[in-house]
């Protein structure tokens, strides 16, 4: 049994949190509606991975008022690239896209904020079941559902718009609920399960008095509450022992140390850029950020890439600059060399 559903259902503490501002969610809300609205008959496809299955993500075709709806495809695959089944959902005019997940099992699960359903299907495809969390849930623009994947289980953080606190919940890949927990925060931010699945970091965010209140929460088996640090956490990187946690935010990086539970350091990128990724290196901790990116033909440009080596002290230990505009980027680590992937160019960091 996965060490995540012992300790059965924990409840948190209502605390004083109150939502002062939406405009951050509100801006996010509107540039989805952009996208949505600025989609011209295209394709793109996206894969999130876990062991030996994945999940191919296409979106086609244009919704409009009028009634047409967009396509969404999610096709699970295994390490071969056999196809094991296929997902098809049509989207109405101004829904945002499912986001998925995929289980150990091949099982997948599909995430539709807008309307707060979790949906779960077995291998052929076929919908098992669907779970609301929030029993009385409407169709609301700013309602978000951050997901982590781990063998037979996700942990989600859900939280919207007069709430004072984000839920977070464990369930199986047949759709049930392990166990769940509100947190301090009205918004989530972000969730990720640890490698053994012992613990889970979530991060939250409250605007409150017009001042941004950043926090990752660390829990163990049950939902236990093991601390809560005062660092910007969209999603995180685990040690191999587990014992120190890479928390990435937007727009800084902190390494925490979850023996002590102690922030160590934190990195702020400047001003105009953001963070894309984060990874350990044998050094210490690569760092990958960009200037904030600019929206052309339906799509999101960065100028340039920057890197930063930063040691497990805290200090600099190198920094680098990549130029031509890309999509995607990404850092990925194999044996003893950090590589730096932008869309299909692979750049050595030489990080030996």
């Amino acid at each position: 049994m996965n060490s995540l559903e012992n300790g059965g259902l924990n409840k948190g503490e209502k605390g004083d949190d109150r939502l002062r501002e939406h405009l951050p969610c509100r801006f996010a809300a509107l540039l989805c509606l952009v996208a949505l609205a600025l989609w011209f008959g295209q394709s793109t496809a996206q894969e999130s991975r876990l062991g030996t299955y994945r999940i191919e993500e296409q979106k086609k075709g244009r919704a409009r008022p009028s009634g047409e709806y967009a396509l969404f495809e999610a096709r699970v695959k295994d390490a071969r690239g056999t196809e094991l089944s296929v997902i098809r959902k049509n989207i109405p005019f101004d829904v945002p896209f499912p986001t998925t997940g995929v289980f150990e099992s091949g099982r997948a699960l599909l995430i539709h904020s807008f309307d707060g359903l979790v949906e779960f299907y077995d291998r052929s495809g076929a919908l098992v079941r669907s779970l609301r969390p929030l029993k009385d849930a409407q169709p609301e623009y700013e309602r978000v559902i951050r997901v982590s994947m781990h063998d037979s289980l996700a942990a989600l953080l859900l939280s919207e718009p007069g709430r004072d606190q984000a839920l977070l919940f464990v369930v199986d890949h047949q759709g049930r609920v392990i166990a769940e927990k509100e947190i301090p925060g009205t918004h989530a931010a972000g969730v990720e399960v640890s490698p053994e699945g012992t613990r889970i970091a979530a991060g939250t965010y409250t605007w409150r008095n017009g001042e941004l209140v950043e926090r990752m929460h660390v829990f163990g088996p049950g939902l236990k509450s093991l601390c809560s640090v005062p660092v910007s956490f969209n999603r995180g990187v685990f040690s191999d022992p587990g014992d120190r946690l890479v928390a990435i935010g937007k727009r800084s990086v902190s390494l925490v140390d979850l023996r002590k539970y102690a922030v160590l350091w934190t990195d702020t990128v400047p001003a105009a850029r953001v963070v894309l990724d984060a990874t350990w290196s044998p050094q210490g901790v690569a760092i990958l950020s960009a200037p904030v990116p600019e929206y052309r033909n339906h799509e999101w440009v960065y100028a340039s890439a920057f890197t930063r080596l930063i040691g497990e002290e805290g200090a600099i230990i190198n920094t680098g600059r990549a130029g031509g505009e890309f999509k995607i980027g990404r850092l990925k680590r194999i044996a003893r060399e950090v590589r730096l992937y932008l869309d299909d160019r692979m750049i050595p960091l030489n990080d030996r």
